[in-house]
């Protein structure tokens, strides 16, 4: 798994303007927005999200590579 490569668990990382954290499910609907914003897509070699429930799937997928 990706996560015995680099750490023990997905780090939290927090600074006085910034906070890096895990993703959470409950984050979809903003992972939606971005994703599905096509300036935010121009140069990804990925798929816009047109739908929350693209995201999750999405946001499911990734998890699953830190459990």
């Amino acid at each position: 798994m990706l996560n015995d490569h680099y750490f023990n668990a997905f780090p939290e990382l927090k600074s006085q303007r910034l906070l890096l954290r895990p993703l959470s499910l409950s984050d979809a609907a903003e992972v939606q927005v971005m994703r599905s914003d096509e300036r935010v897509m121009l140069y990804m070699d990925q798929e816009r999200h047109r739908t929350v429930q693209q995201s999750e799937a999405s946001i499911s997928k990734k998890l699953k590579k830190y459990q």
